[in-house]
């Protein structure tokens, strides 16, 4: 018997296909929606019933995708600045975007007045800078656009999984993972991590629907956003190589698209071209800042090598996740075409794996959570299949259901997922938890010290204000905008690296304002305390207390040598009329 299966608009032959087959090589996403069928040539007759139960399969799919993004939206919310706290780098990484959109450069001068932070692609920084341009700078702002970049992933990994053997277990299984504080946690910092798996999801969804150019165009612009998107091109790249050799599908692809027997589309040109726009613009970017990039990059690189974990390192969780990786392959190389998506899932897995080793980064370990989900999507679709081969009379259902169990059981026992899921205080990440709303960040504590420093906004000479935590400066930069304040604040990276080489001196400060609270990540109190010494400022003490808000808040605030009332003028009002006039706030 032979089967013609409607893909959107293509036809699929299967010579004898199972009825699991019939039913499922169906494309619920295809334009035809729910009037996509499947005809047996044999009886002429269509299974109008199967398209009406695709449709309502495909109903069901979406809710449970909009669900799972109210809740994630909600948690969001409620993690606010708690989860994470407002982090030191984020400063590094939005400073030259706020550069680029305010004055149309990547050289941030509130970084260095001369040279360009080239200690990571810039990806991240333009595009940031284009959300800023539209809408204006708060870090909040920020934060909501990496958690949409996060939804856009979880969306796009859900299209890829079209023709799963289970659609919606694998999209619970999904939803639940991007539920996961890692996941919460790098859609709620101004980081590069929620933009390199938006665009790492959209590249795999074209490369699933057979548009190896354009998925792999995508795909390429990755490490342009984090060195680790290096990674995800390789893996993607070998497995449109071994595809290609199993189903003798790429070169019939590259003959078809590239020697003339049908044109290259639209989309696929736009692809091309602006994956080239970028790549070359990066090229000029560094051969005229070629220094900076070395020594910078340089520095990158033997500061990861110090942190990477070798595989001494490795759990016995490792090694069975590695034997699970492989299994998935080897089944994918040996099913050939039909094994295509765990093929894809696995080689992704793997590439994504390869990140936990490298630098030893907390933010890294997103990428372990990203192997984790397409090993379990691969098990998931491994199974179902042999255990629908292996037991034809017992329900799909039933055996999906039964699957889904044992590796949620899996995942909640070893807490790789929360458990209930979905509830804030079950979220933790890197000892930080979600607290309530404006628990580190009160408004009116950040109007009031901004108020205080506007003073010195219309001196005429430029102020510079050093914060710490340099996080909080964002805050005062978002309502201080409008002046002429230079906020100071010194590269996370470079303050090491740079240290002994006078170019990457950040600029010198005038005022230093430290925010002392009970919201400090272990490893920065140290950082706290070496302020605190190199300001001034005795803490406890009121003598340059600027603001207290309560027991757990308290601003203090100090000069470098009189530098604002030479700077101000006497006509203006000095730092002690700033720290004097404290009482009336």
């Amino acid at each position: 018997m032979t089967v013609i299966v409607a893909h959107g608009q293509r036809l699929t032959q299967l010579v004898d296909p199972t009825p699991v087959e019939c039913a499922l090589r169906v494309d619920p996403f295809s334009s035809h929606g729910a009037g996509a069928a499947w005809t047996n040539m044999g009886t002429g007759t269509t299974n109008w019933g199967r398209s009406m139960e695709l449709g309502r399969n495909r109903v069901l799919l979406v809710a449970i995708v909009l669900v799972f993004i109210a809740i994630y939206a909600w948690l969001h919310l409620r993690a606010a600045f708690t989860l994470p706290l407002p982090w030191p780098d984020e400063p590094d990484f939005l400073w030259p975007a706020i550069a680029l959109a305010r004055d149309g450069s990547l050289l941030a001068p509130e970084m260095n007045r001369e040279l360009h932070m080239m200690w990571m692609p810039p990806g991240f920084m333009v595009f940031t800078a284009g959300w800023i341009w539209l809408f204006g700078f708060s870090l909040e702002l920020v934060r909501a656009l990496s958690a949409a970049l996060i939804v856009t992933f979880f969306c796009a990994i859900v299209l890829m999984l079209r023709r799963h053997q289970a659609p919606l277990a694998s999209t619970l299984l999904c939803g639940l993972f991007l539920l996961d504080a890692h996941f919460v946690a790098a859609g709620n910092v101004g980081r590069m991590e929620a933009l390199l798996l938006a665009v790492l999801g959209l590249g795999l969804w074209r490369l699933s629907r057979d548009d190896v150019i354009t998925g792999m165009c995508v795909l390429s612009i990755t490490p342009i956003i984090h060195p680790n998107g290096l990674y995800f091109v390789l893996a993607s790249l070998l497995f449109v190589v071994i595809s290609g050799l199993a189903a003798q599908r790429w070169r019939d692809l590259r003959r078809s698209e590239l020697q003339g027997s049908s044109r290259i589309s639209p989309l696929e040109w736009l692809s091309l071209l602006v994956v080239l726009a970028c790549w070359l613009s990066y090229a000029t970017y560094i051969a005229f800042h070629f220094d900076e990039f070395t020594f910078q990059i340089g520095a990158q690189l033997q500061r990861k090598l110090e942190r990477s974990n070798d595989l001494r390192t490795l759990r016995l969780s490792d090694y069975a996740l590695a034997v699970s990786l492989t299994t998935a392959f080897v089944y994918g190389l040996v099913q050939r075409e039909r094994g295509r998506l765990i093929l894809l899932l696995s080689c992704v897995a793997a590439g994504s794996w390869t990140c936990r080793f490298i630098g030893g980064e907390m933010w890294y370990q997103i990428f372990y959570q990203v192997t984790l989900l397409f090993t379990s999507l691969c098990l998931l679709e491994l199974g179902s299949r042999v255990l629908s081969r292996a037991l034809p009379n017992v329900p799909k259902l039933l055996l999906t259901a039964g699957l889904l169990l044992v590796l949620l059981a899996g995942l909640f026992g070893t807490r790789t997922l929360p458990f209930p899921p979905g509830l804030p205080d079950r979220l933790s990440f890197y000892y930080m938890r979600t607290a309530p709303s404006g628990a580190r960040v009160d408004p009116w504590e950040m109007d009031q010290v901004a108020a205080k420093l506007r003073r010195f906004g219309d001196c005429r000479e430029r102020v510079v204000i050093r914060v710490d935590p340099p996080a909080d400066a964002l805050f005062l930069y978002e309502r201080l905008s409008d002046t002429n304040l230079l906020f100071s604040t010194p590269p996370w990276l470079l303050v090491r690296a740079g240290n002994k080489d006078s170019r990457y001196r950040v600029p010198r400060w005038d005022i230093f304002v430290v925010h002392v609270d009970r919201y400090v990540f272990p490893f920065a109190r140290q950082m706290r305390k070496m302020a605190l010494k190199a300001a001034g400022i005795e803490p406890g003490s009121d003598e340059k207390l600027l603001i207290r808000n309560n027991a757990d808040s308290a601003w203090y605030l100090n000069e470098r040598e009189r530098q604002t009332a030479n700077k101000c003028g006497s006509e203006q009002d000095s730092i002690r009329n700033v720290l004097e006039d404290r009482g009336r706030s």
